[in-house]
């Protein structure tokens, strides 16, 4: 594992936490490449650690609606988490991964860093959008080309994917393990009026696997 990642696996206690209410604005750099976690560790994560468990849990497929952070109430979920692969309310204890807002007649994703003010650090996300490929034919997710905690500007019909570091749901196995979850998303299509978001999500919930194939139990 990379120092960098090292250095972010035991966050502090989630003390002093706010809801950011102004989101800031994204930056039109779609699928740059910005690796915080080294390409060498995603790599050995790749070619599978002999000894991480094997995986149990098969590969989800949903089809979801959010709500937009600038206009849900605070009831109404507007984030997603990997680890339980559901649409959840972003709240202090950072159990989430990224949030969507509604901008325009697009979609922006912002990782957890950005939603929530915390004493702690919030999870390591990835965010990178694929393009050229239909969302079925993604079979393993992508260890490279990912911007690190930075949000992501994505238009109706695109698909994007996320890499996150949880080191809650993940327990390191080894000095290879990253504590990885990576899912494949598609926006379907946005309602500007009511600030809604459907969008369809593949999501590996075992840790270190890359498979996202819905209903699979990977082995890679």
């Amino acid at each position: 594992m990379s120092s960098d990642a090292n250095s972010l696996q035991s966050p502090s206690p989630t003390s002093n936490v706010r809801l950011v209410m102004t989101l800031r604005l994204p930056t039109a750099r779609i699928g740059a490449v910005c690796i915080l976690l080294s390409s060498a560790g995603l790599a050995a994560v790749g070619c599978g650690d002999p000894n991480k468990p094997g995986a149990a849990i098969p590969i989800t497929y949903d089809t979801l609606t959010a709500y937009s952070l600038a206009k849900a109430d605070p009831t109404q979920p507007t984030a997603f988490d990997l680890a339980t692969s559901a649409l959840v309310v972003p709240d202090g204890s950072l159990s989430f991964d990224f949030a969507f807002n509604v901008e325009g007649g697009n979609v922006v994703i912002y990782p957890a860093k950005l939603v929530v003010t915390a004493t702690g650090i919030p999870r390591v996300v990835g965010l990178q959008i694929i393009q050229n490929i239909p969302f079925e034919q993604i079979t393993i997710a992508s260890h490279n080309g990912y911007e690190f905690n930075d949000s992501l500007l994505v238009a109706p019909g695109q698909i994007f994917e996320v890499v996150t570091q949880n080191t809650t749901a993940c327990t390191a196995v080894s000095i290879t393990s990253q504590e990885l979850l990576y899912g494949k998303f598609q926006i379907d299509s946005v309602d500007r009026t009511a600030g809604l978001i459907h969008f369809r999500a593949v999501v590996d919930p075992n840790c270190d696997y890359d498979t996202l194939v819905a209903g699979a139990i990977p082995t890679h």
